[in-house]
C-alpha cells in the first residue's frame, strides 16, 4: 500500500473514532449502567454500579465504607459514627430516632447505606425515591459477606475480596489456636453495662460468638433472649472464671468497681483478677473492627495463648 492510501485510511479511522467517541458505551457489568443485588433484608435492589455519592447511617457501615476505602464517596453519616477519625467532618443527616431528610434529599445520594437499627427510616427513604441498602448480619461470616456485597455494588469486588481474606486470615489464626482440642474452656460473663442490671450477650449475639470462638463458655449463652438481663445470684452460681467489660462513654464499669459488688470477691474471676475492659465498639459493631474484638477477647479469654 502507497503512503498516500496508508494516510487516508488512517484518516478516516481517525475521523470515525473521533465522531463516534461520545456515543460509545463500556458497560461495567452485566447489567450496563446497574447492577442487581440482594440486601441482607432479602430485598432485591438494582442501582448504579458507579456510584460516587454515599450516604451511611450506622457506624457499621461507615467504618466498611472507609475500610474499603470508600472515604471520599461518603456525604454524609450518622451522629454516632466515631471511627475512623476522618469521618467526622462528613455531614450529620440522622441519629436516635432522627432523620433530616431535607439535608438527604438535597445531597442527591447514589446509594444510602443503613442498619437493621434503621428499621424506621428505611421505609420512610424508600418512599422518597431513594436507593437503599440495609446491611445487618447476625455474625462474623455475615459481617465479611457484607464487605464483599459493598465492594460488588461499588466495582471494587477484587479489592474488597482481598481485604475481607486478610481478616479471615486473622480469625483462622485466633480459632487454630483457642479452639484446638486440648485447650480448656473457661468460663465467661461479657459485661455490656450494669447500670440497671447486669446486661449481657445471649445467645445468636456478636459477644457470644466472640467468646466462643476464643475457646470460651459464655455463661449466658442458653438464656431465652439475645440480650438478657441477668441477677447477681445467677453470675455468682455461674462463678464465671473471667470477666470482660465493655469500655465507652456510657459505662463506668471498673476492676476496683467490680471487686466491690456485693458476693463478687469470692468469684473465681475476681480471686484470680481475671477482669479485662475491652473497647465496646470492637465486639458489638458489625464492621470490619470485629476481628480486633475477637484478638481482644481471644487475649483475655486464654492469655496463655495470646500475647499483645
Amino acid at each position: 500500500m502507497d503512503r498516500l492510501k496508508l494516510f487516508g485510511l488512517l484518516a478516516v479511522t481517525l475521523l470515525v473514532l473521533d465522531l463516534g467517541c461520545g456515543c460509545i458505551t463500556v458497560p461495567t457489568t452485566k447489567g450496563g449502567n446497574t447492577i442487581s443485588i440482594v440486601d441482607d433484608l432479602g430485598r432485591n435492589i438494582t442501582t448504579k454500579n458507579n456510584a460516587t455519592r454515599l450516604i451511611s447511617l450506622a457506624p457499621s457501615d461507615t467504618e466498611i465504607l472507609y475500610f474499603l476505602g470508600l472515604g471520599d464517596k461518603v456525604v454524609a453519616i450518622d451522629n454516632n459514627t466515631n471511627y475512623p477519625a476522618e469521618a467526622a467532618n462528613k455531614t450529620k443527616v440522622s441519629g436516635y430516632k432522627w432523620l433530616d431528610k431535607e439535608v438527604i434529599l438535597g445531597l442527591q445520594p447514589d446509594i444510602i447505606f443503613a442498619a437493621a437499627i434503621n428499621e424506621d427510616s428505611i421505609t420512610t427513604l424508600q418512599e422518597l425515591g431513594l436507593t437503599v441498602i440495609v446491611l445487618a448480619p447476625t455474625n462474623i461470616s455475615g459481617i465479611f459477606k457484607d464487605i464483599r456485597l459493598v465492594g460488588k455494588v461499588m466495582g471494587i469486588s477484587s479489592k474488597a475480596d482481598e481485604l475481607t481474606k486478610k481478616l479471615e486470615a486473622r480469625v483462622k489464626t485466633v480459632t487454630a489456636k483457642a479452639l484446638a482440642k486440648t485447650v480448656t474452656k473457661p468460663r465467661v460473663y461479657l459485661e455490656l453495662d450494669a447500670f440497671m442490671g447486669y446486661y449481657t450477650y445471649g445467645p445468636n449475639t456478636f459477644g457470644d460468638e466472640l467468646i466462643t470462638q476464643s475457646g470460651g463458655s459464655n455463661i449466658a449463652h442458653n438464656e431465652t433472649i439475645q440480650y438478657p438481663t441477668i441477677t447477681d445470684e445467677f453470675i455468682l452460681a455461674s462463678d464465671p472464671q473471667v470477666i470482660i467489660y465493655q469500655l465507652g462513654p456510657w459505662t463506668t464499669t471498673t476492676p476496683t468497681g467490680i471487686k466491690g459488688r456485693t458476693g463478687w470477691d469470692n468469684m473465681t474471676a475476681v480471686r484470680n483478677n481475671s477482669l479485662y475492659g475491652i473497647n465496646g465498639d470492637l465486639v458489638s459493631r458489625p464492621g470490619p473492627r470485629i476481628v480486633d474484638g475477637l484478638e481482644a477477647t481471644a487475649r483475655a479469654i486464654h492469655p496463655e495463648l495470646f500475647t499483645k
